[in-house]
């Protein structure tokens, strides 16, 4: 039950990742990016809807929703983490 449930977490962030990269996804490119099929594709970006962290606009495709951008910028305004970066950007 648990590998199941990791694979589920592991499909949603990779199509949280692309919406993400892509500024903007359908449902028909999000589930050829993931290799899923349709229909899990939109269930699973349902549930990222439902949780803010991506939206639909009013021609189906989805965007970075307001939970995504806030947790960004959350991490972001997190000193160790941005020193963390540029320490590796440096290496």
């Amino acid at each position: 039950m648990a590998e199941s449930s990791t694979r589920t977490v592991e499909r949603a962030l990779s199509l949280l990742a692309f919406v993400c990269e892509r500024g903007s996804l359908s449902l028909a490119e999000s589930a050829r990016l993931a290799d899923l099929s349709a229909s899990t594709s939109l269930r699973l970006l349902r549930t990222l809807e439902s949780a803010g962290f991506v939206r639909r606009d009013e021609t189906g495709d989805f965007h970075a929703g307001s939970r995504i951008v806030q947790l960004g910028a959350q991490a972001l305004s997190k000193d160790n983490l941005v020193e963390d970066a540029v320490e590796k950007a440096h290496k």
